[in-house]
C-alpha cells in the first residue's frame, strides 16, 4: 500500500450514509485502505482509517517523544556513568 498516497485522497461520508451502511463502510476501507472522513452538514468531523495508520501515527508521535527527551540529557555528563547493576541481575526483559 501506498501509504502517503492512500492518505492524501480520502474518501468523504455523511453521518446518514455511515448510519445506513456502517458495514459497507469497513468493507471499503479493508478493500481499498483509504482513509473515510465522516461528514455532519458538509463540516468534517471525524475520520476512520486503517489500523496501520493508527500505528504509524503511534509510532510517529513515540519516535518525537523519544527525541525530545533525548534532547534534554546532558549526554557528555551520562557518559562514563555505567548503566544500574540491577539490569544485569533482573530476568527479561533487559532495558537493551
Amino acid at each position: 500500500m501506498e501509504f502517503l498516497a492512500a492518505m492524501n485522497e480520502p474518501r468523504h461520508m455523511d453521518e446518514s450514509q455511515l448510519a445506513s451502511g456502517s458495514a459497507d463502510v469497513l468493507d471499503q476501507l479493508a478493500a481499498d485502505q483509504r482513509p473515510v472522513i465522516l461528514q455532519r452538514d458538509g463540516i468534517d468531523v471525524a475520520a476512520v482509517v486503517p489500523v496501520e495508520y493508527l500505528e504509524a501515527v503511534r509510532e510517529s508521535l513515540s519516535r518525537q517523544e523519544a527525541e525530545r527527551l533525548a534532547a534534554g540529557i546532558n549526554w557528555s555528563e551520562r557518559a562514563g556513568s555505567p548503566p544500574p547493576q540491577h539490569w544485569f541481575e533482573e530476568e527479561e526483559p533487559k532495558p537493551f
